[in-house]
């Protein structure tokens, strides 16, 4: 076709529509997996092609060659149309209605034109001719016409589902409208054209409803992320997540609950809306405070104590976290609040604390049913062998000697007495196994300097927090502490004791120093019977999987350390002050 074309500027504003609608195709079609672009890739594919052939029609010098580009642009305004009603039935249904029957009726009508076109080189379309100004008039045939009423028809398919989806999805609303204003404009302008085909307009209305249409189409679809998947799953995620989700906007009032928060605070979303956290409260169930933006760590989110929501058998616990919401320049805009319910977990934890208390309690008794097996049970053994033998002096009348015999046995009775009070007295000190151990202890102390008139000094490392050891931990470092006090007020005869806490990387250390007389080690290691409290003590380390020391020296009283590693079962919170 050599010289049935000349350059004119006219071709550059459809060959820069054709061109966006390339890009448009291609954007599409790598993100296919997205409902709707693969239609809107179709879409976009065949409305570039118009854009071209109206290039060509322009360009075109000889009248034939212009009636067969326009003849082919006609050709492929009904499968425009037709890719336009598919790609908004699965926009807006998500391809359920893209049923073989409903794709039949959109696509044979346009295909048969299209075909029709090819066979008679747009004859079908009714006589043209070249008006002035090069334009190509078309008579319109009664197949024309039933072709533009097919058009209406499939534009009405498309407005009646946007309005569906217009009325069914709030958040597909501002884009279902955006793509009606684009359609009106567009199908709107053709019409005019076609009505009033010496309308002046700046190029082609087919080219400008086309570009008009699929720009908008694919800023809706790609610009507001309808389909996305993360916006869905965090949707999904605060919706259904058991853990309540607060909301609140820069000035600490709710904007939203989800439905788990509804449930926990009793309210519905609507009700709480622009309410603070106090409000949403009642004078039978007030809420916790909560900490001011200001009293936040450095990282914008605080970890706040458990809440405690109800009374009674109905009270439920909560582990809150209060965090800042920023926007993209990091300046705050709101909070956000999530109750996590521990509920059944605290009950869990109680459960087995009281398993454990119960089998603490257990194991004590039947150590001290050997303790005093062994100790009390030695002076009573050593009281009756005593009796026996006063008897016999004084059967045999010796009686001075029967006499010095029954002073001895008097001693000894007093002193298992004063042993038996301090035993009790020690069982009656032992506080509530739930208790910190280092208040347990101050209070054991005070009691036996009150009791005993032998001052007591507690030093705790500020690493130890406050102590909260496990029952186990708790009751067998008391009893040691105990042991070693009475050590000293029997055996050292100690006018002032200091008991201290240290921690060293992975180990604890409690040290138990007295004043007293002191003894020599060796000399009590060889003795029989005089060493049941150390073996107590040593024992009850043991079972820690620690180890007890004893320093003393006749005159310089006595140093007893037992150190205890700081394992995953006992080790104790750090980071507080005592």
């Amino acid at each position: 076709m050599s010289g049935a074309y000349t350059y004119t500027t006219a071709v550059w504003l459809p060959l820069v529509a054709g061109i966006l609608l390339a890009g448009i195709c291609l954007f599409s079609w790598r993100r296919r997996d997205v409902a709707g672009a693969a239609w809107l890739a179709a879409g976009s594919f065949i409305g570039c092609l118009l854009p071209l052939s109206v290039a060509l029609e322009v360009a075109s010098v000889l009248p034939a060659v212009k009636i067969a580009w326009h003849s082919y642009r006609a050709a492929l305004i009904l499968p425009g149309a037709a890719a336009t009603t598919c790609f908004v039935l699965d926009y807006t249904s998500g391809g359920r209605w893209l049923t073989r029957r409903n794709l039949a009726l959109v696509w044979t009508p346009a295909l048969f034109l299209l075909l029709a076109i090819v066979v008679t080189g747009g004859d079908v379309l009714g006589p043209a001719q070249i008006a002035a100004g090069g334009r190509v008039e078309r008579t319109a045939s009664r197949l024309s016409a039933v072709f533009l009423a097919y058009g209406i028809g499939l534009l009405l398919v498309n407005t009646a589902a946007f309005l569906w989806l217009f009325a069914h999805s709030a958040q597909h609303r501002w884009p279902v409208a955006l793509m009606l204003v684009a359609q009106t404009a567009g199908r709107g302008a053709f019409a005019l054209n076609v009505l009033s085909p010496d309308s002046p307009v700046p190029f082609d209305p087919a080219v400008g409803s086309t570009l008009l249409i699929w720009t908008v189409y694919a800023i809706v679809l790609f610009g507001f992320r309808i389909f996305d998947p993360l916006p869905a799953a965090r949707l999904a995620v605060y919706e259904q997540m058991h853990a309540g989700v607060v909301v609140f906007d820069a000035g600490s009032r709710v904007l939203g609950l989800n439905p788990a928060a509804e449930e926990i605070l009793g309210l519905g979303a609507g009700l709480a809306r622009h309410k603070t956290w106090q409000q949403l409260g009642t004078p039978e169930r007030p809420l916790p405070r909560l900490p001011d933006p200001a009293e936040y760590p450095a990282g914008g989110a605080a970890e706040l104590p458990d809440m405690i929501l109800g009374a009674g058998s109905g009270a439920r616990h909560y582990a809150p976290g209060l965090s800042t919401l920023t926007d993209f320049r990091g300046l705050p805009v709101g909070r956000l609040l999530i109750l996590r319910d521990l509920t059944e977990q605290r009950r869990a934890e109680a459960e087995a604390l009281e398993q454990q208390r119960v089998l603490v309690i257990q194991k004590e008794r039947e150590r001290m049913a050997r303790e005093l097996h062994d100790s009390l049970g030695q002076v009573l053994s050593y009281t009756s062998l005593q009796v026996e033998t006063a008897a016999q002096l004084a059967l045999t009348g010796q009686g001075e000697a029967a006499a010095g015999q029954l002073a001895r046995l008097g001693e000894v009775v007093r002193e298992a007495h004063a042993d038996l009070r301090e035993q009790i007295f020690n069982l009656a000190s032992t506080a509530p196994l739930e208790r910190s151990f280092f208040s347990t202890a101050k209070q054991y102390l005070e009691g036996f300097t009150r009791s005993y008139s032998i001052r007591t000094l507690l030093d705790v490392d500020p690493a130890l927090g406050e102590g909260n050891f496990p029952p186990e931990m708790k009751l067998q470092l008391l009893r040691i502490l105990q042991e070693a006090l009475s050590n000293a007020r029997k055996h050292g005869r100690a006018h002032q004791a200091g008991v201290s806490f240290t921690a060293d990387n992975d180990r604890m250390s409690m040290i138990v120093v007295d004043d007293g007389c002191g003894f020599d080690p060796k000399a009590v290691a060889h003795s029989d019977g005089a060493h049941y409290g150390l073996d107590f003590m040593r024992s009850r380390a043991a079972e820690l999987g620690g180890r007890l020391d004893v320093t003393s020296e006749p005159g310089c009283g006595t140093r007893v350390t037992v150190q205890i590693p700081m394992n995953a079962s006992s080790q104790p919170a750090r980071g507080g002050s005592s």
